[in-house]
């Protein structure tokens, strides 16, 4: 029998709702509402069953003086010219969040924001001249942002932009405003515990200056409540472009005109490509030849152009290649940088605009995080990262493409060896016979005998590849703990193109779940770890990917962390930005798409026949994109179909967070410390 007390929850089994005809039984629906006293008990009491369940071991303040030094490093990111003047974020390691410096000093600092490091920099610009700043905040972890405005000698507009979400801020050249994307305004105090779905944004020009109230409405889709138009100004700032994307899905509409800041509607809108059938990104133009990246017949992407005077004449620049074509530069005027993804590893070649390849840039095995460099800069700057890298910042001078280039900065951490570590890829079978790569990163003095922790992560969707990265979390485990790291790289991701992001979605989601469990299987049988000592671990969709794994199949793990997960999957799409993911897992209300998802949605396919492993439920009251209900809900069908389950079963609550990004720095340890110390309690026991 379990040795846990669960809190009481109340089950309302009352509470149901109509699905495609079906009757759903919802009976915690009540946890819906983030502003009832009762959903704050819940809160409460569950905070304190795991608090208890940690805090008075020992092993906590261990953990967090070893995890430290893992957190606290200095790192500096590739520095990028506005202006006159190169900036680059730091951090000497103790800031709660990195600052914007020059070489002479800190030009931004978001510390100031929030004595409690609460506020964060969620996005930033710089106008064409480098004369003025404008920087979106975000509070709580929350999506919303408001923009604000100072200029090059640190002063402050008065200018604010309010109700900002998922928007980039692009300038007109002669720094007079900008362009941005908004919400209509919701009746919600405390931004970000809201579950509103998010509807109708707009875009807007802000004029420098002058309130919001009268910003000059662009663009909008008045009959489509979920469209999203998105702005970009042109390299030469003679066009803007509109982009318009729906969901997740990767596709959109692109749209190009001319641009009149004295009259908005003085040039008509020209139709690049007006329906959802591929993506397409603009890359740079040659007056009126756009050059965009896409997949459009080239599950890979490819690099075309097109004429805007001529919209028929489109021709092939990059075609697409046997690796995919991750993202796309135009640098030192005619310089094309591509970034391609072979086996879930970065390359890096040089073309110029006509196609022609110029050379190949050398790297490690690794990621390119992004490329710093404007289409009027010579000198270009990167990141890259490694599972045993924390950071190298490189520059290459492309006036000589003899040279290759050279590092200018490298994140270390003190006591950390990268020596120690190996890095292996691997590739095994999935349940369909699907060959998955996956990466294992742990020290070279671990034997493989089947009796070493492990972790497993992954992710498995909307298209994101998880190349290579560090973690100072996995990284720390890896040392400290003597932990092997596997990250497995599922369908559903990018990792391979289009073709295999769409094997992991829709009615193909149950391939990413199959490819994580056999990836599980494939550790154990060949010593890697064994069930007891693999604990697994995702976040968001990566949530999602544990909890139903665990549900399905929980004797393959000796413990599960889902982390701000999608858990609620016939109720997803009623929530905040939940309608965007249809494209991904589909619309509840089909129901070809209802019995798919009702098949494996965690909230309720809770096994009550089996036993669990430990389960950690991690989420935050300030998570408006995943919003908290959904880990409330599964955490108290688990607890209430298991109350017998011999190991434990609890939930984490963060205050004052959101969805992950923007947290302190304290946070984002505790937070850390929080999962590895419950993986030792429930896991490892004695072993580390």
């Amino acid at each position: 029998m379990s040795s846990f007390n669960f809190p009481f929850v109340t089950r309302d089994i009352n509470s149901k709702y109509l699905c495609c005809g079906r009757s759903i039984s919802d009976p915690y629906s009540w946890l819906e509402n983030p502003d009832s006293d009762e959903t704050r008990a819940f809160v409460s009491s569950q905070n304190e069953l795991f608090f208890e369940y940690i805090n008075d071991d020992p092993l906590r303040s261990k953990l967090k003086d070893r995890f430290k030094k893992f957190f606290n490093y200095e790192k500096t990111e590739a520095p990028f010219k506005s202006g006159e003047f190169y900036y680059y974020f730091y951090n000497d390691g103790t800031f709660n969040h990195s600052t914007i410096s020059d070489p002479g000093e800190v030009f931004f600092d978001p510390n100031e924001l929030a004595v409690d490091g609460s506020a964060s920099l969620n996005t930033y610009s710089f106008s064409e001249s480098g004369k003025y700043f404008a920087f979106g905040v975000s509070c709580n972890g929350s999506d919303w942002v408001t923009i604000q405005i100072q200029d090059v000698e640190k002063k402050k507009l008065p200018d604010r932009i309010e109700w900002v979400k998922f928007s980039s801020i692009s300038w007109v050249h002669n720094d007079d405003g900008f362009f941005y994307t908004r919400y209509p305004q919701i009746k919600q105090i405390d931004k970000g515990t809201e579950t509103n779905l998010n509807k109708f944004p707009k875009l807007y020009y802000h004029k420098l200056a002058t309130c919001q109230k009268d910003d000059i409405l662009i663009f909008e889709y008045s009959d489509e409540p979920y469209w999203r138009p998105s702005a970009t100004v042109s390299d030469d700032g003679k066009y803007l472009i509109i982009s318009t994307s729906r969901s997740t899905e990767n596709a959109n509409k692109l749209f190009v005109q001319q641009l009149d800041i004295c009259d908005f509607s003085k040039h008509k809108i020209i139709k690049l490509f007006d329906d959802f059938e591929a993506s397409y990104e603009y890359i740079t133009n040659e007056d009126n030849i756009f050059y965009l990246k896409t997949n459009s017949n080239a599950l890979k992407e490819k690099l075309i152009k097109i004429d805007i005077n001529n919209t028929s004449l489109v021709d092939v620049v990059i075609p697409e290649a046997a690796d995919v074509l991750e993202s796309c530069y135009c640098v030192a005027k005619n310089k094309l940088i591509c970034v391609y993804m072979k086996d879930v590893k970065n390359v890096i070649d040089v073309f110029d605009l006509s196609g022609t390849h110029l050379t190949c840039i050398p790297l490690d095995i690794g990621s390119v995080a992004y490329i710093k460099g404007r289409k009027k800069d010579t000198v270009v700057f990167f990141k890259f990262y490694s599972f045993n890298t924390p950071g190298l910042v490189y520059e290459y001078d492309l006036s000589d493409l003899t040279t290759t280039p050279t590092i200018w900065r490298q994140d270390e951490i003190v006591g950390f060896e990268p020596s120690k570590f190996v890095i292996e890829q691997v590739f095994y079978e999935s349940k369909d016979s699907q060959r998955i790569p996956m990466f294992i990163f742990n020290k070279r003095s671990i034997p493989r005998n089947g009796q070493t922790p492990c972790l497993l992560y992954g992710y498995g969707g909307f298209n994101i590849s998880l190349t290579p990265f560090f973690s100072s979390s996995m990284a720390a485990a890896a040392d400290e703990l003597n932990m092997t790291i596997a990250i497995a790289n599922l369908r559903g991701g990018g990792e391979y193109g289009e073709e295999w992001h769409k094997a992991g979605i829709l009615n193909k989601k149950q391939n990413v779940f199959d490819d994580f469990q056999w990836a599980a299987k494939y550790l154990v049988a060949n010593n890697y770890t064994c069930p007891s000592l693999l604990a697994i671990n995702g976040g968001s969709n990566g949530g999602l990917l544990v909890a139903a794994c665990v549900n399905q199949a929980p004797e393959l793990f000796g413990c599960a962390i889902a982390e701000v997960g999608v858990l609620d999957m016939l109720k997803f799409h009623k929530f905040t930005i939940g309608h965007a993911w249809m494209d991904e897992y589909g619309n509840p209300d089909i129901v070809e798409h209802f019995e798919c998802l009702s098949k494996y949605s965690p909230v309720h396919n809770v096994d009550s026949s089996k036993q669990y492993p430990p389960v950690l439920v991690m989420t935050s009251d300030h998570d408006d994109r995943v919003v908290p209900l959904h880990s409330y809900k599964w955490i108290s069908e688990l607890q209430y179909n298991l109350p017998k389950n011999d190991h434990p079963l609890l939930i984490r609550i963060e205050t004052k967070a959101g969805h992950g990004s923007g947290k302190s720095l304290e946070k984002r340890i505790e937070e850390a410390v929080d999962k590895y110390l419950f993986i030792a309690k429930s896991m490892l026991k004695n072993k580390i």
